[in-house]
């Protein structure tokens, strides 16, 4: 177990793998609801890897000796790294998630699908660096917390490549409708 107190100037990482809920409403069987999990946790434990394989990392949560187990996983994954070095393995993790993710979604091969917007928004990770303050672990702690809430209300989009076409005004990683569909009553908006 790491020593939260006073760490030696350590950063604080946090990385989140959000879309839990998203899966839960949007499963139609409890076998939907369970394969949904068993992707977050094997994501999870893809992170929780690649950190305890980066030299001078360490696992907060989940703890070391249970990471890989059958104990479950949460979806967010926190770490010591040392200091200076946390802003990198974050980025890195999460560039090997997304990596990851995207040769599942390969192996699956999809007909008609570009792997790389087959499941536009997931696996979405979000990540927080702080570094060791004067409060030492609690008061990153307290900091890494407030960053995550605030990142959590940020949504970003990755870019569509829709040459001359509009994006849609409420949803711009969609192309905009122009005209509509067959059979359809109008109502001002074409």
């Amino acid at each position: 177990m790491p020593s939260l107190s006073t760490d030696g100037g350590r950063d604080l990482v946090v990385i989140a793998l959000p879309g839990v809920q998203r899966f839960i409403r949007e499963s139609r069987s409890t076998s939907d609801t369970r394969s949904a999990s068993e992707i977050v946790a094997e994501l999870a434990a893809y992170v929780a890897a690649e950190i305890c394989a980066s030299p001078g990392c360490e696992l907060v949560i989940p703890a070391p000796d249970s990471a890989g187990t059958d104990a479950g996983m949460p979806n967010r994954v926190v770490a010591l790294a040392p200091a200076g070095s946390g802003e990198e393995l974050a980025r890195r993790v999460k560039l090997a998630v997304e990596e990851r993710w995207s040769n599942w979604v390969s192996a699956l091969k999809l007909p008609h699908a570009d792997t790389s917007s087959a499941l536009p928004g997931f696996p979405g990770t979000q990540w927080v660096c702080v570094p060791c303050g004067s409060g030492g672990y609690p008061e990153q702690w307290e900091r890494a917390q407030s960053l995550l809430s605030a990142r959590k209300r940020v949504r970003d989009f990755t870019p569509v490549e829709e040459l001359g076409r509009e994006l849609c005004m409420m949803s711009p990683q969609w192309p905009a409708t122009t005209k509509p569909p067959p059979n359809t009553r109008s109502f001002g908006f074409w």
